[in-house]
């Protein structure tokens, strides 16, 4: 932190000297435009070349060549949620690359090919951020899971089969990737810019718990999808039983815990964190009593205890908001 003095220039205004090395740092020089702005808090904001209502274009180039198809789409993702507004990805054969870079950008919403060369494929951030409504985002994810849910018991009261049931599982779970990723990009956003928060309505608190609820909400998605992926393997009657009768409890207490979420209800939130313990216990002892029991039942019953854990995860979330 540094420390200035405010000098008086002529009878309206006041005039404070930026630091050398921050001038420097953004390409700026003398006539360059800086944008202030008045926070609610009593401080001032200032960037670097960005007139009101204009968002400063961030560019990123990324070489493939040598990069693994995992490499390139981390990078991709990684471009999208830190706020890069013109993606270039350049290499050597990258017409080989076209359809997986397409498979990379469907789990990311407004972020579009504008120009594909011979040897460099250009992306646009086309998000009007300002739209966006974190907390309606966070109810999509919610619904989607809610869904998720119903198709894996539709899958073990033998309604639904099991390959097309995990086949819309998938589905649904590139679906809550998408609304993740979208999640962190405006918490990220609104972090950096005091302006964006205000318009959004999200304090800096908040925007973590929009980032580390949909993260989250993300990973219940991941292990209902991982789940039904065991429930293609043969699994005993009685292993059977006691599995449904968790999965319909944690189900049940995935509900309550949303509530409480939206709510922001504590009593509630202690009460489901309470009950988690309870089903974690159950699933224990199970455990311990049938010490043969199959691999995929086995499986089966620490995906639920994983997705206990992270509904204790948003409940930790509300009884520690002050």
């Amino acid at each position: 932190m540094e420390f200035r003095n405010i000098v008086k220039s002529g009878n309206t205004s006041y005039v404070v000297s930026l630091p050398r090395r921050w001038v420097l740092k953004n390409g700026l020089e003398k006539g360059s435009v800086v944008s202030i702005i008045e926070n609610g808090d009593s401080s001032l904001t200032i960037n670097p070349g960005v007139r009101e209502g204009e968002k400063p274009a961030r560019k990123h180039f990324i070489n493939l060549d040598d990069m693994t198809p995992e490499t390139l789409r981390r990078q991709i993702v990684s471009c999208y949620i830190n706020r890069i507004s013109i993606l270039t990805i350049s290499g050597k054969n990258i017409h080989q690359h076209l359809g997986m870079i397409k498979e990379a950008l469907e789990e990311l919403i407004a972020f579009e090919i504008m120009e594909v060369g011979n040897d460099r494929i250009v992306i646009r951030d086309c998000l009007d951020i300002k739209e966006m409504k974190a907390d309606e985002i966070i109810r999509k994810m919610d619904l989607n899971i809610r869904e998720m849910f119903s198709v894996v018991l539709e899958i073990m009261d033998g309604k639904q089969k099991e390959i097309s049931g995990y086949d819309s599982l998938k589905s649904m779970d590139r679906n809550l990737n998408r609304l993740n990723f979208l999640c962190e990009k405006i918490a990220r956003e609104a972090l950096e810019s005091p302006a964006l928060a205000n318009s959004l309505g999200l304090s800096p608190i908040q925007s973590v718990i929009v980032m580390n609820t949909s993260s989250t909400l993300e990973n219940i998605g991941d292990n209902l999808k991982n789940l039904a992926g065991h429930l293609l393997q043969r699994v005993s009657g009685e292993e059977k039983i006691f599995i449904r009768k968790q999965f319909f409890l944690c189900f049940e207490n995935y509900k309550k815990a949303m509530e409480a979420y939206f709510k922001v209800d504590k009593d509630s939130a202690n009460s489901v964190s309470d009950e988690k313990h309870l089903l974690r216990e159950r699933n224990s002892e199970f455990l311990e009593k049938n010490n043969k029991l199959s691999v995929p039942a086995v499986r089966i019953l620490e995906r639920i205890q994983m997705i206990e854990s992270m509904i204790g995860v948003l409940m930790r979330t509300i009884i520690d908001i002050a």
